[in-house]
């Protein structure tokens, strides 16, 4: 035991004695880039047994880092910091190797967050994973679910879905950069003004905030009763969360389906990342369609940029009776047109739709969304569209990694 003991020290003196890594970031990119995700692969790092890593930029401050276990075998694999870059800009950043109990504490600027109530009784317990059923439908309060289903935020805003047979997507506007999730709908009512900000959309039988249907046959059908859905959380950190929701037994005119969603957020960003898999034994060429609500009649625009398609709303359509700017954004690949769901009958109504080409099966959209209240620029649409410009720009922008 001293003898291994004595050997780690050794390694550990060995590695401290050589120059320290530096990770390279370059943008070559003709855009500027602001709190670009970076991720690097543990494999590319001398790694020090019992030690974790750290990022130091060149003034020798330290980053804000996560460490993501991606195969789920209880060690971290991907190292996760984010970076801003000027076009054709350049940054360096040293590691640092840090013992585990000594790593250190940054912000939570993301997070994750499902409540459940076995008892209905308004007492909620975080969990990691859930299952519901077929006979799981919308309820009246105190919900099974807290505030009804899933929710997941980033410093600026924080969204959530309803984990019944709606399937529908809302947005909880903030005014503070606290992580709030935990705390709505234990009291108070979040569809009044409360001091971290409130639920400002009204969903109806809309899409609301990006949730799904498919086209089939030239009817819309939303992703609605299913055998089983299941919520499942996969990261949580300061600047990087994500769950799945999966679906089985979703009859769509008599065509089963399977659907998995695997949802992101990242800390600072306004947006949440849709992944989408359609499993189904006779096509995957099915159309999928996203959709925004839009009851008070505001403005309806499009926008095309750095090899990606933006559907977005603009005007005085949050519940608190001021501005709110709501987009979708897909890579052009991914594009197949947009159109508009009736104003009243069955099914989906009051959307402005987006229409997703498949990959395979594979789906992939942005949901992004701006309130007056979280930033008062927001009241303004052209405002609203020069963020969404920057958010597709930085989208497209892949970053060139090298480690030394």
């Amino acid at each position: 035991m001293k003898y291994t003991s004595l050997l780690f020290f050794l390694l550990f003196l060995s590695a401290c004695s050589e120059d320290p890594q530096k990770i390279s970031i370059l943008n070559e990119s003709e855009f500027n880039v602001s709190d670009k995700l970076v991720m690097v692969s543990k494999d590319q790092l001398q790694t020090i047994a019992g030690h974790l890593p750290v990022i130091k930029s060149q003034a020798g401050e330290r980053v804000p880092t996560q460490l993501i276990d991606t195969d789920k075998d209880g060690d971290w694999d991907e190292l996760v910091f984010q970076v801003s870059l000027e076009s054709q800009g350049t940054s360096d950043f040293t590691l640092e190797w840090v013992v585990e109990n000594d790593y250190p504490e940054f912000t939570k600027q993301t997070q994750v967050h499902l409540g459940y109530s076995e008892a209905k009784d308004g007492d909620y317990v975080s969990v990691e994973q859930s299952k519901r059923d077929s006979t799981h439908v919308p309820e009246d309060s105190p919900y099974t679910y807290q505030f009804e289903g899933p929710g997941w935020e980033s410093n600026r805003v924080a969204f959530r879905s309803y984990f019944d047979t709606r399937n529908g997507k809302d947005i909880f506007g903030k005014t503070t950069e606290k992580m709030i999730m935990s705390e709505i709908g234990t009291g108070e009512d979040y569809h009044q003004l409360q001091k971290w900000g409130m639920d400002i959309l009204k969903v109806g039988e809309s899409l609301g905030s990006g949730a799904l249907a498919i086209l089939k046959k030239d009817s819309l059908i939303r992703l609605g009763k299913t055998e089983s859905a299941e919520f499942k959380k996969v990261e949580e950190g300061p600047i990087f969360s994500s769950f799945k929701l999966m679906y089985k037994g979703w009859d769509v005119l008599g065509q089963e389906y399977e659907l998995e969603e695997h949802i992101s957020i990242q800390a600072n960003k306004r947006w949440f990342q849709s992944e989408v898999l359609l499993r189904s034994p006779e096509s995957l060429t099915d159309t999928l369609v996203v959709g925004i609500v839009n009851l008070k009649d505001a403005n309806q625009r499009s926008l095309n940029h750095a090899n990606m398609q933006a559907l977005f709303t603009h005007g005085d359509q949050s519940e608190h009776k001021d501005a709110l700017g709501m987009a979708l954004l897909i890579p052009d690949q991914h594009y197949s047109g947009v159109s508009q769901a009736p104003v009243s009958g069955e099914g989906v109504t009051n959307s402005e739709l987006l229409y997703l080409k498949p990959s395979g099966g594979f789906y992939n959209y942005y949901f992004y969304a701006g309130w007056e209240m979280e930033h008062q620029e927001f009241s303004k649409e052209e405002y609203f569209r020069d963020r969404l410009r920057d958010t597709m720009q930085e989208l497209s922008v892949e970053l060139k990694v090298s480690v030394k």
